[in-house]
């Protein structure tokens, strides 16, 4: 009986080898996936950030990868080429406002990098907060070019922020639309809200 027994121990410790080691490689095999997934949206992260241009020095910007406590971790990086520096850490060299400008670019990057997506739109809830006007007209600018590639929603509560992405998103020819919904008040049956379009530039 005591043989039998350590012969199902052994083989209880052999499967527990096999599911570690399962384990492991579907681990490496993730990392490996997400890696080179990323190598796809980095290029287009670059493109969209150096259109914004954030930074006088830091004007490049990389994903990176590692594993902390057994949880993989996607980071951000910073580099300076013309004094070599590389994977700094944004949260050190940037403002605020350059912080901010970075969280949207980096969400526009993967939202426009994503193939298959039930709904091609990008919703943005109050993306302009703590930005300054240079780091705001980058940002608008950015926007504007990509909604030829997505259904842009965007919300904001600053009503300066809201009159600077009607002139920006207002419509080109008669194939786009741009609709401002402004929230006037709140009355007990509810929101009060105002609906109208931007006009076209063939229209103004």
């Amino acid at each position: 009986e005591i043989a039998s027994l350590e012969r199902q121990l052994r083989l209880r410790d052999a499967a527990g080898d096999d599911a570690r080691r399962l384990h492991e490689a579907l681990r490496r095999l993730s990392e490996t996936l997400v890696s080179s997934e990323l190598e796809i949206i980095e290029p287009l992260l670059q493109r969209i950030y150096a259109s914004v241009d954030p930074h006088p020095s830091f004007r490049a910007v990389r994903f990176l990868t590692d594993t902390v406590r057994g949880r993989g971790r996607l980071r951000t990086t910073l580099d300076d080429q013309v004094h070599s520096l590389s994977d700094v850490d944004p949260a050190i060299v940037l403002s605020s406002s350059q912080l901010n400008v970075l969280a949207v670019v980096t969400f526009m990057a993967m939202n426009l990098s994503a193939t298959a997506l039930p709904l091609e739109l990008a919703a943005l809830d109050d993306p302009l907060q703590s930005l300054d006007n240079v780091n705001l007209l980058g940002l608008a600018d950015l926007f504007r070019r990509a909604r030829n590639e997505r259904q842009l929603i965007v919300s904001t509560h600053d009503d300066r922020l809201a009159r600077l992405l009607e002139r920006k998103l207002r419509p080109v020819g008669v194939s786009q639309r741009t609709t401002v919904l402004r929230f006037d008040g709140w009355e007990p049956r509810g929101p009060s809200v105002a609906v109208y379009e931007v006009p076209s530039d063939e229209a103004v």
